[in-house]
């Protein structure tokens, strides 16, 4: 598995496809081989603003609204 530490991609990503986020769930070890784990970055780090670190629920995806 990948550590994407830092990788900047967008909201449209594969990776946050709603059927992602069940692989995530249900068959995490799946989910990791073909994704790889990490910290996801919408824009590149700039060192004199704070990043701010979002994190969902289960079966949740930056896409998905409560």
């Amino acid at each position: 598995a990948q550590a994407n530490i830092g990788k900047v991609v967008a909201l449209t990503d594969s990776i946050f496809a709603q059927e992602n986020s069940s692989l995530g769930l249900w068959l995490p070890l799946t989910f990791l081989d073909k994704f790889g784990g990490g910290l996801f970055m919408l824009q590149a780090y700039e060192l004199d603003k704070t990043p701010v670190i979002f994190v969902h629920g289960a079966l949740g995806n930056p896409n998905t609204r409560p």
